[in-house]
């Protein structure tokens, strides 16, 4: 593969942002889009070829990280993501297929390192409400595409050509709509125009109906308990908003039940009726893979145990597995397989961070909309990411680097709030001791 190229684009955007400097500090704005916009190209030409959108999509996003890793300090949150990715690049190296481990592992840094960048770099709700224009901008794109490639039948169909063409994202697509189904109560308040509402509530609908009338089912298992918290823990009118997405989206997708009825009840079938015994019998379905792979980590060497082998190339390791090209497809197995209990317990201890940094942060939020929202939003994202990854999610760059960048922006508006509640309590006594 030429990477000239890419090397080019690399150091091109680079060279761009020192000389517009006002761009550089927006460049962080443009990482959900850009990763759209890589998807979509991706249904003109394909995978086999030494240059395509996804090669041109990594060299841009490398170059805009490196522009922001001077922006963030080194916390404990940081730090454990820094150790986690350190380790698999370590791993890497002991793969008998360097170049696809090396690929997936581009994916993971770039979408991880998101965590800590738009943490220190989306800093008050100004930056915040910018992040979800373009998240609201990106899905524009991604339900525009969907539409066209139905027009103009783009794209491969992953399961049957009995079903909806994908485009370029493919079946994918249906996660980047469940998580920006889930964050959409923060865009809503923070865009006050009724137009702006309207067309949240709008793209919400018409997203809804993508993914259940496309049935990928860990999607619509996502969104159900993503709007069950959401509703469970949001005030009334956050309630009624998420109750009226709900309402158009059935009504939308009772409308491509009318236009689509054939294709709709084949996926019923083949997705929901038989994908799940499939499921539950296949030797290459989830549950046989998680009853290989953890007996596999008792039964194997103490390396294997503890390290792991064949990171992110399971493939090449369950022979058997190759024949239908399908990898690990739980997360949670594939890092226990390729990096061991130590890798599997560092992922798992960069979430649990996650959690305990944001609940300690809770008790400052002060009783107003956005912290209400926030609260709820926050929870029922980091609820989708954990059911996503029971269906591969960690190499699909666009919804993961999307999930990583707002929970980041989340968790610096919780300590923002915490900032603010110190502030007031020194002010306070200051009031108190000089009115003495």
């Amino acid at each position: 593969m030429p990477y000239f190229p890419l090397i080019i684009i690399f150091f091109g955007v680079i060279l761009f942002s020192f000389l517009f400097p006002k761009l550089q500090k927006n460049l962080i704005f443009f990482i959900i889009p850009i990763n759209v916009l890589a998807d979509i190209f991706m249904q003109f030409f394909s995978e086999e070829n030494e240059i395509h959108s996804g090669f041109i999509r990594a060299s841009i996003l490398m170059a805009i990280i490196l522009l922001y890793i001077r922006k963030f300090k080194l916390n404990r949150l940081s730090l454990i993501i820094l150790a986690f990715l350190i380790y698999l690049g370590i791993l890497i190296f002991l793969s008998s297929n360097f170049t696809h481990s090396l690929n997936s592992y581009i994916k993971v840094v770039l979408s991880f390192s998101l965590i800590p960048i738009s943490f220190y770099t989306i800093k008050n709700q100004n930056a915040f409400k910018k992040l979800q224009v373009s998240l609201i901008f990106s899905v524009g794109l991604a339900l525009v595409n969907f539409g066209l490639v139905q027009i103009f039948n783009l794209g491969a169909k992953k399961y049957s050509e009995e079903i909806f063409y994908p485009g370029g994202m493919g079946v994918y697509i249906t996660y980047l709509f469940v998580y920006a189904l889930v964050i959409s109560p923060l865009g809503y308040y923070l865009l006050q125009k009724k137009s702006s509402r309207l067309l949240i509530i709008i793209m919400s609908a018409l997203g809804i109906a993508i993914v259940i009338v496309t049935f990928r089912r860990g999607a619509i298992l996502a969104l159900m308990i993503g709007f069950t918290i959401l509703l469970l823990m949001g005030y009334w009118k956050m309630r009624r908003q998420i109750v009226k997405m709900l309402a158009l989206g059935l009504i939308v997708s009772f409308i491509c039940f009318l236009l689509y009825g054939n294709v709709i009840s084949y996926l019923f079938q083949q997705r929901i009726v038989q994908g799940i015994s499939k499921e539950l019998e296949s030797t290459h379905g989830r549950v046989n893979e998680t009853r290989v792979v953890w007996k596999e980590l008792f039964h194997k060497s103490f390396k294997h145990t503890f390290f792991g082998t064949e990171l992110f190339n399971s493939m090449d390791y369950f022979h058997d597995w190759k024949r239908y090209g399908r990898p690990i497809h739980i997360d949670y197995n594939a890092i226990l397989h390729g990096s061991g209990i130590i890798g599997l317990t560092l992922f798992l201890i960069v979430f649990w961070m996650i959690i305990k940094l944001f609940y300690r942060l809770q008790k400052y939020f002060p009783d107003t909309p956005f912290y209400k929202r926030l609260k709820a939003t926050f929870w029922a994202t980091l609820a989708v990411s954990f059911i996503l990854s029971f269906s591969t999610q960690l190499w699909v760059l666009t919804s993961y680097s999307m999930f990583c960048i707002n929970i980041g922006a989340m968790l610096r508006m919780a300590t923002n709030a915490k900032r603010v509640y110190k502030e007031y309590i020194i002010q306070k006594r200051a009031n108190k001791f000089f009115s003495k």
